[in-house]
């Protein structure tokens, strides 16, 4: 739990939410703070969301600091730490209700892009998420091989790589939650290779190279490229 008398503010408007609204009708903003459902109102949070962009705020607890993320189309561009309330409305403010760029956000104070935010604002994310897991000889070693083949598959490599549970999956959106209907390739215990499709049901055990050729065998004709936002955007259309 927080200490109530770091955040005063907090305690005057009646919560982390209510803080925030106050902050943000103060710039004479469009925004409203909510707070997580009530059965898990635990955790001091409070998310402020507008067309497909959302930032999520929480609170430490020992010193007085706002932890603030920014996210678009289902993927994380920065975050962001400040003891100022003002300033974290501000932030949010900038960036879901008057929908900036990229390039202005990074001009404010307390920004952290994370890493690949370029890319994903440049269209280039798919080649992004392919090049960090083969250039990372330390992430995920088990899926180097993986990894190695897949990427030279055409029909693989224009589908979002990422993954899950020691997995290699492969989405046909870029944002998250992942599209999660394609085929999946993993390392068995054995030294060998399985090829999954989205049910779990096994198509192929063997060889690296060949659990990739299964797995793009039942690829459908029109899964890819992959696009920008999540699955609910694609499930939509």
């Amino acid at each position: 739990m927080s200490d109530p008398d770091l955040y005063p503010d907090l305690r005057k408007a009646g919560g982390l939410s209510a803080a925030f609204n106050v902050a943000l009708s103060a710039l004479e903003s469009r925004l409203t703070a909510k707070d997580l459902p009530e059965d898990i109102r635990f955790v001091n949070y409070a998310r402020i969301a507008a067309d497909d962009r959302f930032s999520q705020v929480y609170i430490a607890a020992e010193e007085r600091l706002f932890l603030i993320d920014f996210w678009r189309a289902g993927v994380q561009y920065a975050n962001a730490q400040t003891d100022s309330l003002a300033l974290s409305a501000r932030l949010i403010d900038s960036w879901v209700g008057k929908a900036c760029s990229l390039d202005e956000l990074c001009k404010l104070p307390a920004i952290r892009l994370r890493p690949g935010a370029k890319a994903f604002d440049a269209g280039n994310e798919v080649n992004f998420a392919w090049e960090r897991y083969l250039s990372d000889d330390d992430d995920l070693p088990e899926l180097r091989e993986l990894f190695r083949l897949a990427a030279a598959v055409p029909k693989l490599r224009q589908l979002f790589p990422f993954t899950s549970l020691h997995r290699l999956c492969f989405s046909r959106c870029t944002g998250y939650p992942y599209v999660c209907d394609l085929p999946y390739l993993c390392p068995c215990e054995d030294g060998t290779y399985e090829a999954r499709d989205a049910k779990n049901r096994l198509l192929y055990k063997g060889t690296a190279a060949e659990a990739v050729q299964a797995a793009t065998a039942i690829l459908p004709a029109d899964c890819g490229p992959a696009r920008p936002g999540t699955a609910d955007d694609y499930t939509a259309t």
